[in-house]
């Protein structure tokens, strides 16, 4: 009977060597310490990941040898592990070298016959190439939307982004029982400037031209380039049609003053027309057509301002 006993836990010892053996090959870090964060076993992928030897590392404290950048604390882990006996996060460690690598670390309670728990193991696996790829997809996404929105040469809202403000106005104006005003802007003389000094000077000329509309407005306004020299701005919560006046007086004297490219003093001005809604239209189409058409009328005498009329 003792013979058997002793068999039995020679085997059993053979199988925790065995087991143990295995642990300490495996890729991954796998580590253990007690309660008070002491390092009990270190296998080699440990060594690999963090760069401490099994030998500098056994016997130290855990947080001695590497920053476990999180919020939680190991009296928190410890208390969560009781609890639960797993945990499932993700920290930043440090290694031996100094780096920072963020890693998904899955916790353990190790608990003895009487179910008090005596320790902790962590599996840890490094996340960070996977983690640096998804914030380059979430940048690249967050670059293709913003190119889809905003206008590449002067970073304004682009024809989409305008139409879905000016259906937000509408909604807005209806709602509040409000007025406001679209203002349609073309330059004059641009055409002869990019077709003489070449695309170059007029994608600067329109870079500044665009710099004066946007200090010409409130924040709270929305101006759009729409395409090549034109642009379109929404007043928003109109008190009356001679506020819209003010604006488009303020466009128009803006934008006769010369620009200086190269040396060189360069002259546009521009044309405006003025839409009210709901006064002229009540629709999106609509308030769009009438304040180009107010904008050719202005375009028969140059740098001034016009608004719709029937």
């Amino acid at each position: 009977m003792m013979q058997e006993q002793i068999d039995n836990l020679t085997k059993l010892i053979e199988a925790y060597k065995q087991q143990a053996e295995i642990l300490d090959h495996i890729h991954d870090s796998i580590i253990s310490t007690d309660l008070e964060g002491t390092i009990l076993s270190y296998n080699k992928g440990s060594e690999k990941l963090l760069g401490y030897t099994k030998e500098e590392a056994i016997g130290k404290n855990i947080l001695d040898i590497y920053c476990l950048d999180n919020n939680a604390n190991l009296q928190d882990l410890g208390e969560i592990l009781n609890q639960n006996n797993e945990f499932d996060m993700e920290a930043y460690l440090k290694t031996k070298d100094g780096k920072r690598i963020i890693c998904d670390i899955f916790l353990s309670a190790v608990k003895d016959e009487n179910g008090v728990m005596t320790g902790m193991v962590g599996y840890c696996l490094d996340i960070t190439d996977k983690k640096e790829a998804q914030k380059l997809i979430q940048e690249q996404a967050k670059k293709l939307e913003h190119q889809a929105y905003y206008d590449i040469l002067t970073d304004l809202p682009n024809r989409a982004l305008f139409k879905d403000r000016l259906s937000q106005a509408i909604k807005t104006s209806n709602r509040n029982s409000e007025k406001f005003a679209l203002l349609f802007i073309d330059f004059d003389n641009f055409k002869q400037i990019n077709d003489s000094l070449g695309h170059g000077i007029g994608d600067e000329v329109l870079i500044e031209a665009a710099l004066r509309l946007k200090n010409s407005i409130r924040d709270e306004d929305t101006l759009a380039r729409i395409g090549g020299d034109e642009f379109t701005i929404i007043i928003r919560k109109l008190q009356d049609s001679n506020d819209a006046a003010l604006v488009a007086k303020k466009i128009v004297d803006t934008i006769s003053k010369p620009i200086l490219i190269n040396e060189q003093n360069l002259y546009i001005s521009a044309s405006v027309g003025i839409a009210i809604y709901p006064t002229d239209a009540k629709d999106e189409h609509n308030l769009v057509k009438f304040a180009d058409e107010a904008m050719y009328k202005a375009k028969e005498n140059r740098n001034t301002f016009v608004f719709y009329n029937k």
